[in-house]
């Protein structure tokens, strides 16, 4: 069977073109060479369908309309929180340069460094730059991503223009 026959979606930015979508498609900047073979999946096209992006404060209201951002839900996690104040800073202390050491143990092993436990912090969660070179590190051709605690913000609105 064709691949586009199980895969549809993946020559659409959208799984749902007419609406806001809920998921969007990333792609590799590099498909034959995502990474030695003996290291990846030995050749195999691999597209991720489950996979989530982890939103930072105000960055869901960053891409809202004025409109959508006065209606949006506070949702169930409030990234505003102070006890997330910490982990942010870390993670906006990697992600600015400051901590080499941990930006390359965290690029040297993707699946269980324990930093990774820190969300925005992990390697590839919120910068496109290291998104686009863990993919290759995998072998990942592309993937789907949805939202993670932002999609609790809009996704239950009775609002359709929220939504």
């Amino acid at each position: 069977m064709s691949r586009q026959r199980y895969l549809p979606h993946l020559r659409h930015e959208s799984v749902y073109p007419r609406h806001r979508p809920l998921a969007m498609l990333v792609h590799s900047d590099r498909k034959a060479d995502c990474i030695e073979p003996e290291r990846s999946a030995r050749g195999r096209i691999i597209h991720d369908a489950d996979s989530h992006i982890i939103e930072g404060r105000g960055w869901l209201e960053g891409y809202a309309t004025a409109y959508v951002r006065e209606n949006l839900d506070q949702g169930i996690f409030n990234l505003d929180m102070p006890e997330l104040d910490p982990i942010i800073e870390a993670a906006n202390k990697r992600l600015a340069g400051d901590d080499p050491e941990l930006t390359e143990a965290l690029k040297s092993d993707l699946f269980a460094h324990p930093g990774k436990r820190n969300m925005w912090s992990a390697y590839g969660a919120v910068e496109k730059t290291e998104r686009s070179d863990a993919l290759k590190i995998m072998g990942v051709t592309s993937q789907l991503v949805f939202p993670s605690v932002g999609a609790g913000r809009f996704a239950r609105s009775k609002d359709m223009e929220v939504v």
